[in-house]
């Protein structure tokens, strides 16, 4: 959460010029919606990542205990 934070803090105080085209509606805060998406980004691309390791380490069938 502190990093997508920081992701967003860094990219909203400049101006992003280069995406105005890609947004709709109001132009005055573009650089925060474009801050904003990409720390979302961020934060699926975490989630991505963790959910790989739970893959391998979860067993995926219920074993039988053996008496």
């Amino acid at each position: 959460m502190a990093i997508s934070a920081a992701v967003f803090t860094g990219l909203s105080s400049g101006q992003v010029e280069f995406i105005k085209g890609m947004f709709w509606g109001r132009a005055d805060n573009i650089s925060v919606r474009y801050s904003a998406a990409v720390a979302l980004l961020f934060n699926l691309f975490m989630v991505l990542i963790a959910f790989i390791p739970i893959l391998m380490t979860v067993p995926m069938a219920k074993s039988e205990m053996k008496k």
